[in-house]
């Protein structure tokens, strides 16, 4: 495809002007830098390398996904606290089990005395009037407890 320059006026088409002729150019001011001739068209800027586009798309992914991965609300912060929340859900399952085991043991109180006495006597070593009550020393248990024989044809332990 070749392209050329038009110059003149074409046939047919309306002046901006209303067919009077263009006004003469304006002198250059003192200062300015005189016109120069030719076409009105705006002067090429250089372009970027399709490379450098590139560069700035990668370099802006680095940076969107380092703020997301380490950001106040990036997925470190939010998978951390994920696992505060689930060891916080299971720390109040366990104390409502506990609760509700609490609960039973409290109707069973109010309701079963022989379990009231149970705990006064083994818990806080109370005794009922009448009752009669042997101390033992420490260590009783050792001298009671018989000693085991070693069924026949067993080897003895040593010490």
């Amino acid at each position: 495809m070749r392209f050329e320059r038009i110059s003149g006026q074409r046939k047919g088409l309306v002046s901006r002007t209303g067919g009077r002729p263009a006004p003469p150019p304006r002198p250059a001011r003192r200062g300015e830098a005189p016109v120069a001739a030719g076409p009105a068209a705006r002067p090429e800027r250089q372009h970027l390398h399709p490379l450098s586009y590139v560069g700035f798309s990668l370099v802006f992914s680095v940076l969107l996904f380092v703020f997301f991965l380490a950001g106040d609300r990036g997925f470190l912060q939010v998978r951390k606290q994920r696992a505060q929340v689930s060891a916080l859900q299971a720390e109040v399952t366990a104390i409502v089990e506990r609760n509700a085991a609490l609960e039973k043991e409290v109707a069973r109180m109010t309701k079963d005395p022989a379990a009231v006495e149970k705990i006064a006597r083994e818990d806080l070593q109370l005794v009922a009037p009448g009752d009669v009550v042997l101390v033992l020393p420490p260590g009783f248990e050792e001298k009671v407890t018989p000693k085991r024989t070693p069924p026949p044809g067993e080897p003895t332990p040593s010490r």
